[in-house]
């Protein structure tokens, strides 16, 4: 099994919360293409996979850490 079928599903809104942004910041993002969780189109649908946010979290926080920090 792969890990996308172990992945939970998020809707706009639980992303959203999940990266402390606003639903209509996600969704310019994605129709920017610009930075931003990765996510797919189910029916009218747009979902997100909770690893892939997770990750996209992890990413800004790594970058937002002054340089010389520890973990």
């Amino acid at each position: 099994m792969s890990d996308r079928a172990l992945a939970r599903p998020l809707n706009l809104r639980e992303a959203a919360e999940m990266i402390g942004v606003p639903e209509s910041t996600l969704r310019y993002w994605r129709a920017t293409g610009r930075d931003g969780p990765v996510g797919y189109r189910v029916g009218r649908r747009v979902m997100y996979d909770e690893a892939e946010v997770q990750a996209y979290r992890d990413a800004c926080r790594a970058a937002a850490k002054p340089q010389g920090e520890s973990a």
